[in-house]
């Protein structure tokens, strides 16, 4: 039977799937214990939707010639940045039926602001966006957007709620 609710995407880690780089998950029983009565959590792994495996080598964001890459820590010859575009792009059409979306703090896939950039020598440079978060943001600008780390507490919780219902109201909002 199909749901009423309006649908906010969510990292999978963040529901307690085991899909993260070391074949764990970031449950968060405050975010899904509130949103789920309200909303139908839809689960995404980028990583794991571009073919990666669960455990995995880690990745980062590089910066190559003045472009932001997705590269193997262990392996920098490893470039996943096409094929996380292509996967972000695909995924986009699905993405803008949701009235929401929740990302995983600091991930080199989802993180929104806090993902560190490096250098090719491997030295920090900046904090910025995750390759698949940059794809939606750019994608649906008006998209309500928030990672786990924003929604500590009840309050800021209700608070993106809120969000999440005005943006299913507002029919331009797509």
């Amino acid at each position: 039977m199909a749901s009423n609710k309006s649908k906010v995407g969510i990292s999978g880690c963040l529901l307690g799937e085991k899909v993260r780089y070391d074949g764990t998950a970031k449950y968060q029983p405050l975010i899904v214990e509130i949103l789920a009565a309200r909303f139908e959590l839809i689960p995404l792994c980028p990583e794991v939707g571009i073919g990666l495996s669960t455990p995995r080598p880690p990745i980062q964001c590089v910066m190559v010639d003045g472009h932001q890459r997705l590269l193997r820590v262990d392996d920098p010859s490893f470039d996943l940045t096409e094929r996380m575009q292509q996967f972000a792009r695909q995924s986009v059409e699905e993405i803008s039926t949701f009235s929401g979306f929740i990302f995983k703090t600091r991930s080199p896939s989802c993180g929104l602001t806090g993902v560190k950039l490096f250098s090719e020598n491997g030295h920090f440079l900046a904090y910025g966006e995750g390759a698949f978060a940059r794809v939606v943001h750019k994608q649906l600008p008006k998209l309500p957007l928030v990672e786990e780390s924003d929604l500590t507490n009840r309050q800021q919780i209700k608070a993106f709620a809120e969000r999440v219902e005005s943006y299913r109201g507002d029919s331009t909002a797509g």
